[in-house]
């Protein structure tokens, strides 16, 4: 077998997984909070044969922290952070952290949000309201108000290190320690009846994942080419 198709099969998988990292971008367009992902494209050499190859590598997915486009929507609940604050809540018994939302007062006194995340308190435990409440705001520097009576204050943090944090689910979890949150200044991080969409652009993005699956027909293209030029050689052989 041609040393080549090593390298054109190398290049095949990483079009491959930059496609999905592109798709899970593209299908995230229109999701509230949403960073997305960049490629980071390397390549390594090593040898086949004898032969110098240069390889390419799977592409590493590193979030783009950079802040979307914050849109007033005057609901009360709704909850954008300043650029680099996240908000404290809870999934499947797990801390993590979201870049704002919407807030939905539950009649056991919990408040989730839209995307089924437990709000947590400056305490680290879960924000309980009265069960009753008809009026639930959140001030500027995270207080909630329950028809104007204080019950708490958003976990509010900032990290020294945001690459230290991991996109899972809809939410941010800290990576083996390495993201070391501190509290958020208290200068206003929230804006109530304000919402950050996600950061990805569904043009550039749709452009991108067109030009990765243009990358991945056409190292098939060199396999399936290297495969006849061997097979017809063979053939010469045998005949």
């Amino acid at each position: 077998m041609a040393s080549g198709i090593y390298a054109a099969l190398s290049g095949a998988i990483a079009s491959e997984a930059r496609v999905d990292i592109l798709s899970h971008n593209l299908a995230n367009a229109h999701t509230t909070g949403f960073q997305g992902f960049r490629t980071v494209l390397e390549t390594a050499q090593g040898a086949v044969k004898n032969e110098e190859l240069t390889f390419a590598s799977v592409p590493q997915a590193v979030t783009d922290t950079s802040p979307g486009p914050i849109v007033n929507t005057t609901d009360p609940l709704d909850l954008a952070l300043f650029t680099g604050v996240y908000m404290g809540v809870e999934s499947g018994g797990e801390q993590g952290y979201i870049r704002g939302g919407t807030l939905l007062p539950m009649e056991d006194g919990r408040v989730l949000t839209t995307e089924g995340h437990v709000v947590l308190d400056e305490s680290g435990a879960q924000l309980v309201v009265p069960a009753d409440v008809r009026d639930l705001r959140v001030q500027s520097d995270g207080t909630v108000l329950a028809d104007g009576t204080e019950v708490g204050r958003l976990s509010l943090v900032e990290f020294q290190n945001e690459s230290g944090l991991i996109q899972d689910q809809g939410r941010f979890i800290v990576d083996g320690g390495n993201a070391n949150p501190v509290a958020a200044a208290a200068n206003r991080p929230v804006m109530p009846g304000y919402l950050e969409m996600s950061n990805i652009s569904a043009v550039k993005s749709m452009t991108d994942l067109i030009s990765a699956q243009h990358s991945y027909s056409a190292s098939i293209k060199v396999i399936e080419s290297m495969q006849m030029m061997e097979k017809k050689a063979a053939e010469g052989l045998i005949g």
